[in-house]
């Protein structure tokens, strides 16, 4: 996604209403998904959203395997940009290694963030 994003930029094109909508329905989809299954993704942002030749949008990234692979830690520990909710903002400017929040929340404040 972020390729398309970067290669849309460059030539002035946007995203039309229906591929937005399109987006929004399959990454709302696999994270309800998520969420029924207990799982937390951790690092929502344009470049764990895939998307293949066929259109076909997958969500990947070693965050829902491996949870000292989330966003947070990755900023914490690296400087990696990422796309934090506010809770997880206030933590890592106090530097917390184990941030209490809702990350059921911060999955959907990540994914709000993508989609602007």
């Amino acid at each position: 996604m972020e390729k398309e994003l970067d290669r849309r930029h460059s030539r002035q094109e946007f995203f039309t209403e229906q591929e937005v909508w399109l987006v929004l329905e399959n990454v709302v989809s696999a994270c309800t998904f998520f969420e029924q299954h207990k799982i937390y993704h951790g690092d929502i942002r344009p470049i764990n959203i895939l998307l293949t030749n066929e259109g076909i949008i997958k969500i990947a990234d070693n965050g829902i395997v491996q949870s000292d692979k989330n966003g947070y830690l990755k900023s914490l520990t690296t400087g990696e940009q990422t796309y934090l909710s506010p809770q997880l903002l206030s933590s890592l400017a106090r530097r917390d290694t184990k941030p209490s929040h809702n990350v059921v929340k911060s999955d959907v404040f990540a994914l709000g963030i993508t989609l602007l």
